[in-house]
């Protein structure tokens, strides 16, 4: 059995020049996420931004009707695409979004071999439901598959999360994942949770999330563990300045 630790302790400063939020994957990777393993799979532990909801789906209660369309980067080597986009609007009482081919979704977090083969290619499709009944909740659906000659892959996931008051827990669970090829079938798992706590400026978070591929009696696992804190405070009308302090670390076995 090998086993590695990562640790990490990380300190992020960035200034925000403007109060509109912006969904994107350029916006979030310029102003930073405050998630260097990995742990949530999309959205951002510093600042507010609708790609939130990939991690707590709540936060889709919080969010005006919007659309985005993000650039495909084309792949020659696999013949993939990076384009991605979706929407969200409230539709007969509910808040609802539709979101996709966002291939970070099937990543198990930044651990090196524990991806889906193919997984550039399996199109996930991801469907938001929440409402705001006094407690603001929503939850959320991921389906994705690809099938050539020698493989077939799926991947079904769930997410929820709420806000109340102050307290804004997430989870989610890896319903079912597999890759299926002329050996034996290759089982994926993924299950985490977290929570968030609004102090004035300040929210302090923590979360988990743990991996596993499995294939016959030879298991990859990863376990994520990070904690820390970030304040958001108005230096002017037009100019926000967000930092944060955390600790990550990364555990990774082989059986």
């Amino acid at each position: 059995m090998s086993r590695k630790n990562i640790a990490l302790f990380i300190f992020c400063a960035l200034m925000v020049f403007s109060t509109q939020a912006w969904a994107s994957r350029a916006r979030v990777m310029v102003l930073g996420t405050g998630d260097p393993m990995g742990l949530l799979n999309g959205g951002s532990l510093l600042f507010e931004d609708e790609y939130n909801l990939f991690y707590n789906p709540s936060y889709i209660n919080d969010q005006k009707n919007w659309a985005v369309i993000e650039k495909s980067n084309y792949n020659n080597a696999t013949g993939s695409t990076t384009a991605m986009g979706g929407f969200a609007a409230k539709i007969h009482g509910l808040n609802m979004g539709l979101f996709l081919n966002r291939i970070e979704e099937l990543a198990s977090g930044a651990t090196t071999g524990m991806n889906y083969a193919n997984i550039n290619n399996m199109r996930p499709i991801e469907l938001y439901l929440g409402n705001d009944t006094g407690i603001k909740w929503g939850a959320g659906v991921q389906y994705a598959s690809f099938t050539n000659a020698t493989q077939t892959n799926s991947d079904i996931t769930l997410r929820a999360g709420i806000q109340h008051q102050a307290f804004e827990p997430f989870a989610w669970l890896k319903l079912s994942g597999s890759e299926e090829t002329s050996t034996p079938t290759i089982k994926h798992s993924s299950v985490g949770g977290g929570l968030r706590y609004r102090y004035g400026e300040w929210t302090p978070y923590a979360g988990i999330r743990q991996d596993e591929i499995a294939q016959g009696t030879v298991s990859v696992k990863s376990a994520t563990l990070g904690l820390g804190a970030t304040r958001n405070t108005k230096l002017s009308e037009s100019t926000r300045m967000v930092y944060g302090l955390g600790f990550f670390r990364k555990t990774q076995n082989k059986a």
